[in-house]
C-alpha cells in the first residue's frame, strides 16, 4: 500500500510538471529567467499589484485557464488569487501549446508565439509567366511551406484559359501539381465607358470619354464610331493585344478633329485573332451633350464662384467636385506678431433641373492655434436662364444658409443667418462679367463688434461683382464684395469690403486643379489685411 501511494504521488508531479514546451524547468511555477522558451515568453513582471496579461501571435487566439475557456487574446485577467495556473492556448491553423504559469497578484505579462500547422505545396505550370493565386495569395513554381487546409488555386495567364482548382494541404505532408495552361479562342467581353455623357468642349480627361474592353488572347482590333443615322464618323487602329484589358480615349470629335454635334453615337470594336480576318464584335452607346459643363469653381464665400462674387455655372447631375483652400495673413510690424488663416473645405454636387447643391466648412487659425472661429454653410444654386448665344446671358438664384460660432468677424462675406441672391451673368467669348445682388436675414446684428445677439432680426444687403477669363484648362479672375447697414437703420456701405484675386489650372491628364488666391479685408486706413494662399481641387 505505501509503494502504491509512492507511485501515486509520482504520477502526479510528474504531470504537474508536464507541458507542451517539454522540459521540465518550462512545467515548474515560472520565473522570469525559466519562461524563455521558444514558445511563450515572461515579458515584464511588476512589483505594484495588477492583473496577469496575455498576449498571442498572432492575436485573437483562445485561451483556457485549467481547462475551461476563459476569453479571446489579448486580454487582461484581474479575477485571479494567487496560484499556479494551467494555460492553453489554441488557434485554427496553428498547434495548441499548454504550460504552468505562476500568479502572486502582482502583474505580469506573458506573450505566447504559436507554432503553425504547415504543410508543402509543390507546383509546376506552363507557362512559366502565369499568375498564380493561392487563396488570397500570389505565389511562384516551385515548391512552397503553406498552412494546412484547402484553398482555391488560379491559374492565368494572357492567351491560355484560366485553370482553378481546390486544393487540399495536408500537415506536414507534400501535394505536388503540374499545370498546363490550353491556348485560349479570342473572346471580347465586359465594354464599357468612363462617361456615357459628356461634352468635348471640356478640358482635358473632362472633354472625353475611356472606351474599355476585355479579350481574351492575342490579336488586333479597330473601334468605328457611327452616328445615330448609322454614317460612319471616325474610326480607329487598336494596338495588337497584349493584355486582358484594352482601352482607347474618344475625345467626340470627327476623322477631321472636329468636335461632333450633339446626340447619341454607338462605339463598335472589333476584334481580330491572329492570322483571322473574321472579326468579333462588342458595341456600346455614348452621348455628346454641348450642354454638360463641367466649370471648376472656387467655394470661398458659401456659395461657388469666384472668392467674393458667385457664378451662373451648375454642375451635371451626378458630377461632384471636393476642393481645400488655405489662406494666411502675417503681420511682423505690429507690437506683437499675429497670424490670421482662414481656410475652407468645400464640395459641389450636381442636381437635376439645371441646380447645384454647395456645402463648406470654414475655420480660422489665430496665432497658431485654432480658436472657436468656424462655421459651415449650405447652398442651393439653380440657373434659370442661359442663352447659347455668344455673346450670352445667364441668370438664376441662390438660397444660402450660414452658421459661424464667432460672431464678431465677417471675413468670408458669408454671415451667419438665411440669405437669398441673384446673380446674373454676361459671356463674351472666354470672359465673363458676373453681377450679384444678395439680401441676408440673422438674429445677429453684423454691425456690432460683439455681434449682438437678442430676439430681433436684422437684414442687410451684400453686393458682389465679378470679372473672369475662363478657357477650362485656365480661370483667372478677380472679385470684390460690399455690404450694406442694416436695413432697419439708414441706408450706407459698411465696411468690410472684401476683394480677391485668382487663377485655378488644370493639371495636365488629370481631373486634379490647383488655386492661388490673393485676398484683401479691408476695415478701415490702418486695418487693412492682405492674404495669400493655395488650393486643391478635383472634379468628376
Amino acid at each position: 500500500m505505501r509503494y502504491l501511494v509512492y507511485f501515486c504521488l509520482i504520477l502526479i508531479c510528474l504531470y504537474s510538471c508536464i507541458s507542451t514546451g517539454g522540459s521540465l524547468a518550462e512545467s515548474a511555477a515560472l520565473t522570469e529567467s525559466e519562461v524563455k522558451t521558444a514558445s511563450h515568453e515572461l515579458i515584464q513582471v511588476a512589483d505594484t499589484i495588477g492583473g496577469l496579461i496575455i498576449e498571442t501571435d498572432p492575436l485573437y487566439a483562445k485561451v483556457y485557464i485549467n481547462n475551461k475557456f476563459y476569453d479571446t487574446s489579448p486580454f487582461t485577467v484581474t479575477d485571479l488569487d494567487y496560484g499556479i495556473y494551467y494555460l492553453t492556448i489554441k488557434k485554427e491553423g496553428y498547434y495548441p501549446y499548454s504550460a504552468w504559469i505562476t500568479y502572486s497578484k502582482k502583474e505580469r505579462f506573458y506573450k505566447f508565439s504559436l507554432k503553425p500547422i504547415l504543410g508543402t505545396l509543390s507546383l509546376k505550370v506552363t507557362p512559366h509567366q502565369a499568375i498564380i493565386e493561392f487563396g488570397n495569395k500570389t505565389i511562384f513554381p516551385g515548391t512552397t511551406q503553406v498552412p494546412a487546409g484547402t484553398y482555391i488555386l488560379r491559374v492565368q495567364s494572357f492567351g491560355y484559359n484560366e485553370y482553378i482548382t481546390e486544393v487540399a494541404i495536408a500537415e506536414e505532408k507534400t501535394t505536388s501539381l503540374i499545370i498546363e495552361l490550353e491556348k485560349a479562342p479570342l473572346k471580347i467581353s465586359y465594354i464599357t465607358a468612363t462617361r456615357a455623357v459628356f461634352n468635348p468642349a471640356n478640358s482635358g480627361v473632362l472633354g472625353s470619354t475611356t472606351i474599355s474592353f476585355k479579350v481574351s488572347t492575342f490579336g488586333k482590333g479597330e473601334a468605328v464610331v457611327y452616328n445615330s443615322q448609322g454614317e460612319q464618323v471616325s474610326a480607329y487602329s487598336l494596338p495588337p493585344f497584349t493584355d486582358w484589358i484594352q482601352s482607347f480615349v474618344w475625345d467626340g470629335r470627327d476623322k477631321a478633329g472636329t468636335i461632333l454635334a450633339d446626340g447619341s453615337y454607338t462605339v463598335h470594336i472589333k476584334v481580330y485573332a491572329q492570322n483571322s480576318q473574321q472579326p468579333l464584335s462588342e458595341q456600346t452607346t455614348v452621348v455628346i451633350d454641348s450642354s454638360y459643363n463641367l466649370a471648376y469653381r472656387n467655394v470661398w464665400s458659401g456659395m461657388s464662384g469666384l472668392l467674393y462674387a458667385p457664378t451662373i455655372e451648375v454642375l451635371p447631375f451626378g458630377s461632384i467636385q471636393f476642393q481645400s483652400l488655405l489662406a494666411a495673413h502675417f503681420n511682423a510690424s505690429a507690437a506683437e506678431s499675429s497670424l490670421k488663416a482662414p481656410s475652407t473645405i468645400s464640395g459641389r454636387i450636381g442636381l437635376p433641373a439645371n441646380s447645384e447643391l454647395d456645402g463648406t466648412f470654414k475655420f480660422i487659425i489665430k496665432n497658431f492655434e485654432l480658436e472657436p472661429a468656424f462655421g459651415a454653410s449650405l447652398a442651393y444654386k439653380m440657373r434659370l436662364v442661359n442663352t447659347q448665344s455668344d455673346p450670352a446671358f445667364a441668370m438664376g438664384f441662390i438660397v444660402k444658409f450660414t452658421y459661424q460660432h464667432d460672431y464678431t468677424f465677417d471675413t468670408y462675406a458669408d454671415y451667419t443667418g438665411a440669405s437669398l441672391g441673384i446673380p446674373i451673368q454676361f459671356k463674351l467669348g472666354s470672359f465673363y462679367l458676373v453681377l450679384a445682388s444678395e439680401i441676408l436675414f440673422s438674429w445677429q446684428d453684423v454691425s456690432s463688434s460683439s455681434g449682438s445677439n437678442n430676439d430681433d432680426f436684422y437684414a442687410w444687403l451684400y453686393g458682389r461683382i465679378g470679372i473672369f477669363y475662363d478657357t477650362g484648362f485656365l480661370l483667372c479672375g478677380i472679385s470684390l464684395s460690399i455690404r450694406s447697414t442694416p436695413l432697419s437703420e439708414y441706408f450706407a456701405i459698411a465696411l468690410p469690403l472684401h476683394a480677391g484675386f485668382e487663377i485655378n489650372a488644370q493639371l495636365p491628364h488629370t481631373p486634379l486643379y490647383v488655386s492661388g488666391l490673393l485676398g484683401m479685408e479691408y476695415l478701415d486706413s490702418e486695418s487693412i489685411y492682405i492674404l495669400g494662399g493655395f488650393g486643391l481641387g478635383l472634379m468628376w
